[in-house]
């Protein structure tokens, strides 16, 4: 994420909700009491599994997830567990936002900051993310593997597989050399 005046989505926002909302389930009646006892009727018996197994639940864990706090709203989703109320409160505030402004703030400013100079939004950046991280994979198998291939021969093998499953675009890169220099700087920044 790049920084935006505008990116509700972080976990300093979603430390400031949930300070907010702690605040507010002092008052019965408050509108955080309803969405805590929802959170709780729809969470609480696998939440106090999860903390009598492991000694911390869903809400506690949310920053482990990878990413922001979008993304923890959707693994929870996913994996089948239910999103604690300061993270739909956040989600909430992100939209109304979006909404006051009247479209003069982009989502993608909202959610995932400013988009960086030739590396595309947050979309795009994920897109090829996964792709580079399908051929960390591929060069870690080959070390393994007898009949080693250059990385040369399995960026051509991993282009030619991205493209037949439309996991990058039509205009994403042809040439093998190009890709390894592109998964280089990834892989050099990821760190």
């Amino acid at each position: 994420m790049t920084t935006s005046p505008h990116l509700k989505n972080t976990w300093d926002f979603l430390n400031q909700i949930k300070r907010k909302h702690d605040s507010e389930l002092k008052t019965e009646g408050s509108h955080s009491s309803f969405l805590e006892q929802a959170y709780i009727r729809a969470e609480g018996q696998r939440n106090a599994m999860l903390m009598e197994n492991n000694g911390e639940d869903d809400r506690t864990t949310l920053e482990q997830w990878e990413g922001s706090p979008l993304d923890a709203f959707l693994g929870l989703i996913r994996t089948g567990g239910y999103p604690p109320p300061e993270l739909i409160l956040l989600l909430a505030e992100a939209f109304e936002y979006y909404f006051e402004t009247r479209g003069a703030v982009p989502l993608e400013h909202i959610f995932f900051g400013r988009e960086i100079p030739k590396a595309g939004n947050e979309s795009a950046r994920r897109k090829n993310h996964r792709i580079f991280e399908m051929f960390n994979h591929w060069t870690e198998s080959n070390l393994r593997n007898e009949a080693k291939l250059s990385q040369v021969q399995l960026a051509e093998k991993l282009i030619v597989v991205a493209k037949k499953y439309k996991l990058v675009e039509s205009d994403f890169v042809e040439d093998p050399e190009s890709f390894i220099r592109r998964w280089r700087r990834w892989k050099k920044a990821d760190k």
